[in-house]
């Protein structure tokens, strides 16, 4: 009983921890099987309840008239819904049965006024925040949706990350460098700077110094 609460605990707040060591280091398919189907019994009912109610909640507080989100225990799915300036687009994520030990599938269901090329990006930054967080599902949809609405401002995407807004700090590409004047978030540009060694700007490769924002 000990055991199956902090497993339970577990999966509630380090889905991330779990979900990985239960797909690298579970070598046994009996074990790794098992560990499914009790997870899917006994412990995702429980979550997927609490999941799509903090979801209404969340995106209650920080949804609008443009984004509205729909959640449905029955089959597991959240449906978000964006119109912005003419454009229209339908998200579905799908949740697993053994929630949340598989990733949530992300698919776009309706789309127009959206390029192929920026949907798979918008559908990596989402998928990417689903799989790095832990259980932050109303997050990653505003942050889509953030991401959508800067994208009809006219706001361009950080070159090293390829979103527009940051994944922590909810903030747009500022830093910019002087010479050939992309702009980029800050913590983008200063990983870069300690991954590389340089002072450089990542595209023209020339010194960036002290970037403008």
């Amino acid at each position: 009983s000990m055991a199956a609460a902090l497993y339970f605990e577990l999966l509630e707040h380090l889905p991330t921890l779990v979900r990985h060591w239960w797909s690298h280091d579970v070598r046994s398919r009996g074990t790794h099987a098992a560990l499914a189907k009790f997870t899917e019994a006994h412990v995702s009912p429980s979550l997927l309840t609490r999941t799509f109610r903090a979801i209404e909640e969340g995106i209650g507080a920080g949804g609008g008239d443009d984004f509205r989100v729909k959640v449905s225990l029955a089959s597991r799915q959240v449906t978000a819904m964006h119109a912005c300036d003419g454009s229209t687009m339908q998200v579905v994520l799908q949740l697993s049965s053994c929630y949340p030990l598989k990733p949530i599938e992300v698919e776009c269901v309706q789309r127009v006024g959206v390029s192929d090329a920026k949907w798979r990006k918008w559908q990596r930054t989402m998928t990417t925040m689903l799989l790095s967080r832990n259980g932050a599902i109303a997050d990653a949809l505003l942050l889509f949706r953030d991401n959508v609405n800067a994208v009809f401002d006219g706001v361009e995407e950080c070159p090293i990350c390829y979103a527009i807004v940051h994944q922590t700090t909810r903030q747009i590409p500022k830093l910019e460098c002087k010479t050939c004047h992309n702009k980029f978030h800050a913590p983008c540009l200063y990983k870069w700077f300690n991954s590389s060694q340089k002072n450089t700007c990542p595209l023209c490769q020339q010194p960036i110094g002290h970037a403008r924002e």
